[in-house]
């Protein structure tokens, strides 16, 4: 939530800031709009980033401050991150042969009930693996949003 926040307010439109549906095109569509904001995060936007994220100080949502900001358009899958929490390391590497079981792991599976669900499910991934580039992103204790935000935008 909060890079997503900080690629907004560099100007990236709001797929989501948690899960995003894609369809078998690899077009990604947007959620709801809504931004969830932890309160140390929230300390660090002034008031401009909050009003751009359209944080209000009486909408809060399971102890976070809830912003709205307009979805973006369906967009074509460019790019997948996968997070990681680590302790050290590279923040962003390209991930050149990646094992779909990765993406299965960074994925809303609950739906997946079925043996032949299972296989789409799996199925997709490795397209996705195959025709989307794909990046580790490590976040370290010492990489905050404001930073991890400014890689995301070196890959592009």
């Amino acid at each position: 939530s909060s890079l997503a926040a900080q690629l907004v307010l560099r100007g990236a439109g709001l797929l989501s800031d948690d899960a995003v549906a894609i369809d078998d095109e690899l077009v990604a569509h947007p959620s709801t709009g809504a931004v969830h904001l932890r309160p140390a995060e929230l300390a660090r936007l002034d008031q401009a980033s909050r009003d751009r994220l359209g944080v209000r100080a009486a909408m809060r949502f399971d102890g976070r401050a809830l912003g709205s900001v307009p979805p973006a358009a369906p967009a074509p899958l460019d790019a997948v991150f996968v997070l990681e929490r680590a302790a050290s390391g590279t923040a962003i590497e390209s991930l050149e042969a990646v094992d779909p079981a990765v993406l299965i792991g960074a994925t809303f599976n609950l739906s997946v009930r079925s043996p032949e669900r299972l296989v789409r499910h799996l199925d997709f991934c490795a397209r996705i693996a195959t025709q989307v580039p794909v990046f580790r992103m490590r976040v370290t204790p010492d990489l905050d949003a404001v930073a991890l935000a400014d890689e995301v935008l070196k890959c592009r």
